[in-house]
């Protein structure tokens, strides 16, 4: 499998600054539309799949880990949650408070390391992850994940496949501006649900890597494939894990 070199916290810290910092001046805060994580979550296969497992989070807890800009808390928010936003650049941190507000909902966003959280044992109903634990020291964020984590709690996270050899032509072609990093292997999903009273995991998007487009025939092949061909998985671009502790 591809395993790129990762970065240490401080590059990690630098280069998203500064992404997000050229990004800032042609962002429009406010969201177009009005839907809530219920109607966001039920667009996409990938996200439906963690909708299927979190269901209702009115009145829940839930941290959305390496929040970024906090675009995925605004959805949290919108539906009732009570939504704490972390992510290791401080500028977008600022960002996804200028978004909440915006937006006319309430996240706490603060920077933080996802391999060393602030928040106390036993915190959170759910917590979520959009392409971050791939970013992160797999064993110590693993740990940290599960302390904050109520018993019975729901961990979800949605995360870039390290098993298709054409994943760095693809990056070249469409993302030249990323950088040379990891992404999450197999053996990273068995060090991250070692803890976990339960696991699973499901690969997306096999032939349908524009998926942002809703090529929906696509859609459809691939789920026919990999029903039919279960070895091809591991060429998919997205894996979603869920953990229930």
């Amino acid at each position: 499998m591809i395993q790129l070199k990762r970065r240490n916290n401080l590059s990690e810290t630098q280069f998203w600054d500064e992404k997000h910092l050229e990004s800032i001046s042609t962002r429009n805060l406010k969201f177009k539309n009005k839907m809530n994580y219920e109607e966001y979550f039920s667009v996409f296969p990938h996200f439906k799949y963690v909708a299927e497992f979190f269901g209702r989070i009115k009145g829940k807890k839930i941290l959305d880990l390496g929040c970024g800009t906090g675009w995925v808390s605004i959805y949290f928010a919108r539906s009732g949650a009570e939504v704490f936003s972390c992510d290791i650049s401080p500028e977008a941190i600022n960002i996804a408070k200028k978004m909440a507000i915006s937006n006319s909902v309430k996240i706490k966003a603060e920077v933080m390391e996802a391999e060393k959280l602030s928040y106390e044992d036993d915190m959170f109903d759910f917590i979520f992850g959009n392409a971050i634990l791939y970013h992160t020291k797999i064993e110590l964020s693993t740990k940290e994940i599960y302390r904050v984590l109520k018993k019975g709690g729901k961990a979800a996270f949605i995360e870039p496949l390290a098993g298709n050899p054409f994943r760095r032509v693809y990056r070249k072609i469409f993302h030249p501006d990323y950088r040379s990093q990891g992404l999450l292997t197999y053996d990273d999903i068995k060090i991250f649900g070692t803890p976990f009273r339960k696991v699973d995991w499901r690969e997306f998007y096999l032939f349908n890597w524009f998926y942002k487009y809703r090529k929906s025939s696509l859609e459809k092949i691939d789920s026919k494939v990999l029903d039919l061909l279960p070895w091809f998985r591991k060429w998919c671009r997205i894996v979603v894990i869920r953990a229930i502790k």
